[in-house]
């Protein structure tokens, strides 16, 4: 089989600590003539000058744009218009490949394809699974209900932080929904590209290892708003339940900061910062949580 042609998308923000390893897995494990295109949403200007001359590499790297913050949604977008490939890989800038890209990219245009995803530690993340319904929030989120990871199982999203998919189809559908600033949109593309006809699959030996809340750290309360925000904007356009929503939410900030302020910090987050998210979950409005603009 012909090998298929792929630009590698890639939106980065502040990256410039894992970028270098994300392009030399590019030159690994990607066919010849592979581009990397860049959307650098990063706040400091001149980062990609500087990751220029600090990466060695043959591999082609195309900026397509530079400066404001626009969030992933749109600079991806950006990044599939600016391609001329039939296929394009979404990686995230603190993701890096593992392993070949699968013979099942380029098959067939009707099938979005993930790789299996770990942590740093080796551990398979959850970047994949069934749609976000009401009942699976309550679970995850109030009963924190552990998610089963099958691949074999029907898929409805695969994670933004990679997935190969066809370019012409990708932007037949509208590409992201860039009203989603960050988190959620990839959720919102899987339900899309299914209600078409589309197939979402994982490739079990692909492989791909990610950093992950390179970004979220370095503002966790921003992370967290932007994340409840997303959650609410899918939820109002697809479940039109948004105060169920909300009460889901509203009893999970509450016990995270119960416990935040008993052991200091709850996971990766601490109790100022938790103590922000309840302050914004609370003073949201109830009906209507985000109007679609």
């Amino acid at each position: 089989m012909e090998r298929v042609s792929v630009d590698v998308c890639v939106v980065t923000y502040n990256s410039g600590r894992t970028f270098p390893q994300l392009v030399a897995s590019v030159e690994a494990y990607m066919p010849q003539g592979t581009r990397i295109l860049v959307r650098d949403n990063s706040p400091k200007p001149g980062l990609l000058d500087d990751l220029e001359r600090r990466v060695s590499s043959g591999v082609e790297i195309h900026v397509v744009g530079q400066g404001d913050n626009v969030g992933f949604g749109r600079a991806c977008n950006e990044l599939a218009s600016a391609s001329d490939r039939p296929w394009i890989l979404f990686l995230n800038p603190d993701a890096e490949l593992l392993t070949p890209l699968p013979s099942t990219v380029g098959a067939d245009p009707l099938c979005m394809i993930g790789p299996l995803v770990e942590s740093p530690s080796g551990q398979t993340e959850a970047t994949f699974g069934p749609d976000r319904s009401m009942w699976f929030e309550l679970k995850q989120r109030v009963l924190r209900t552990r998610v089963r990871l099958d691949p074999d199982r029907p898929i409805d999203f695969v994670s933004g932080a990679c997935f190969a998919i066809s370019r012409e189809r990708f932007l037949g559908l509208g590409g992201f929904d860039d009203r989603y600033f960050m988190y959620y949109e990839d959720i919102d593309l899987g339900r899309r590209w299914r209600g078409r006809g589309g197939q979402i699959l994982i490739e079990r030996g692909w492989r791909v290892r990610h950093i992950g809340g390179a970004s979220a750290n370095a503002a966790p309360l921003t992370a967290l708003v932007r994340s409840y925000q997303s959650a609410c904007r899918y939820h109002q356009r697809w479940h039109v339940v948004p105060q169920t929503f909300k009460a889901i939410c509203v009893v999970e900030a509450a016990l995270k900061l119960t416990l935040a302020l008993i052991a200091g910090r709850v996971g990766k987050v601490d109790r100022n910062t938790q103590w922000g998210l309840f302050k914004y979950v609370i003073a949201s409005p109830w009906n209507r949580v985000l109007a679609d603009d």
